[in-house]
């Protein structure tokens, strides 16, 4: 998917990314649950480690920016990921630096990443600064994966509480409110209220 004012328009861009137009079409948004909440179009951070990955093999093997990203780009399997790349390999081939570039799509490359790829436009070392990322990325998914692990038994824990109380207050609490009922007492607070929370 490639934002275009029109096919003439997309021609010139695949042209530019090295590619060919063969066929195209508009595209009809559709709003669905998964659209809405991102996870459709979401970048994960395994994905960025390998971008930075590859670009620090490239660089190090002396392989063209221009290239690198090209080669990125067709071997990427996420396919929000690959527009993005398309478009950043147009914006490099017009011109654009790769921090400045990068810096067109904020929500997958953050000011962090921009500044470390811009240091090392600037000192010439692009191969150090794609290690910097690397690492960093790696730590921030090992971060993730820690706390996904530390809140895995709280949700367990809390959706055993919510099937109890839901069990209890729907199905075993109005079988007693009927003998209850009929002892003709005065009942404490605590317990119409109970009755009226099973019955709400």
């Amino acid at each position: 998917m490639i934002a275009a004012a029109s096919e003439t328009d997309l021609y010139y861009q695949l042209q530019k990314a090295g590619m060919e137009l063969v066929q195209c079409a508009p595209l009809v948004k559709k709003k669905g649950a998964l659209s809405s909440v991102g996870l459709l179009s979401r970048v994960k951070v395994r994905d960025l480690i390998q971008i930075f990955l590859h670009l620090e093999q490239m660089q190090s093997a002396g392989i063209p920016l221009l290239e690198a990203l090209n080669d990125i780009r067709d071997t990427s399997d996420n396919n929000y990921l690959r527009d993005i790349l398309t478009e950043i390999y147009r914006d490099v081939s017009e011109g654009s630096s790769l921090s400045e570039a990068m810096s067109r799509h904020p929500k997958v490359f953050t000011s962090l990443y921009i500044s470390l790829v811009g240091s090392g436009e600037e000192t010439g070392d692009m191969a150090s600064a794609y290690r910097q990322l690397i690492k960093y990325l790696k730590w921030l998914g090992a971060m993730q994966t820690k706390v996904r692990k530390a809140t895995r038994y709280p949700m367990i824990l809390l959706a055993v509480v919510i099937l109890t109380i839901v069990v209890m207050m729907g199905y075993v609490v109005p079988q007693i409110v009927g003998f209850i009922e009929n002892l003709d007492q005065v009942l404490p607070f605590y317990t119409t209220a109970l009755m009226a929370t099973s019955t709400f």
